[in-house]
């Protein structure tokens, strides 16, 4: 069993807290408190190291998963397993009919990627048209930095931009030059924004219902 304590050193365990010694086990963290009280906890069967003031921080290891996207994700259709635009719509369709979706609901879905699919390009709205045009849909890619959407989202990116007066948040700009596919993440927040509303308030002619 491999025993280390480091000692005289600045042990980071949170936001502007440090301690002044930590003991280690095996690789894992036991203890962490004052030099002299961990100094007299340790035996002779304890290596010790000065560090002379340097910091300490703990092993950190980031499997770069975005955990609240994670729990996004769990409620949204994943598209990770398609081999190609063709076998994505076909599941979209199956999701929307089996979940009976009604129509005016958002359709949700991620984990797409264009390098294994057999078109090798990106999804656009015409693919998303082939869906449904009664349901607004919300595609986004694998990168979480690509996101598709359908004709139905479109017309409601019209309407709230005429209407709430966004255009000099450049949302409107990234909606002009990417009308095929919606692609820009500061874009991503806007359509969250978008599918809180409530589908009563936007009709597919382009107007406002107040009631």
């Amino acid at each position: 069993m491999k025993k280390l304590l480091l000692y005289n050193a600045k042990v980071y365990i949170g936001k502007n807290q440090f301690e002044e010694a930590v003991y280690v086990e095996n690789e894992v963290i036991k203890r962490v408190g004052k030099n002299e009280d961990l100094l007299s906890f340790c035996d002779n069967s304890v290596e010790k190291l000065d560090l002379e003031g340097r910091v300490v921080l703990p092993g950190l290891n980031d499997s770069h998963m975005h955990f609240l996207n994670i729990g996004y994700n769990a409620y949204q259709l994943d598209l990770g397993e398609t081999k190609s635009i063709d076998d994505a719509i076909e599941l979209c369709r199956k999701y929307i009919e089996e979940h009976n979706i009604p129509e005016g609901r958002w359709v949700q879905c991620y984990g797409w990627n264009d390098d294994n699919w057999t078109e090798k390009r990106n999804m656009t709205r015409y693919d998303l048209d082939k869906v449904s045009d009664k349901h607004p849909i919300m595609s986004v890619r694998i990168c979480g930095h690509v996101t598709t959407v359908n004709s139905y989202v479109l017309l409601l990116l019209r309407i709230i931009i005429s209407t709430v007066a966004v255009e000099s948040t450049g949302f409107w700009k990234c909606f002009l030059q990417y009308n095929d596919a919606v692609i820009d993440k500061s874009l991503n927040c806007y359509l969250f924004y978008l599918e809180s509303l409530n589908p009563k308030h936007c009709s597919c002619d382009g107007k406002i219902n107040n009631d």
